[in-house]
């Protein structure tokens, strides 16, 4: 099995980049066992690639939300897609 990410999660993430409203900000978090910042929002333009390779074989939802949160600007709306 390849530690890839499916070519339609890049797709998802390329087609919302496209479509977010002027002014917002996207960041990328990848998980697996663990959880890895693989872009952070200031830096998001685009995405060719997931580069991150998070262990697989379980999955801490939990570890990803907390980090996506930390992430966020403060005095923003925020959303997390998972």
């Amino acid at each position: 099995m390849s530690d890839s990410p499916p070519a339609n999660l890049v797709a998802f993430v390329r087609e919302a980049l496209e479509e977010r409203p002027d002014g917002d900000v996207a960041g990328v978090v990848a998980f697996g066992r663990d959880a890895l910042v693989e872009r952070l929002p200031a830096e998001l333009t685009e995405l060719d690639r997931i580069a991150s390779t998070p262990v697989r074989g379980a999955t801490d939802v939990g570890a990803a939300l907390r980090l996506a949160a930390a992430l966020f600007p403060d005095a923003t709306q925020q959303r997390i897609v998972l």
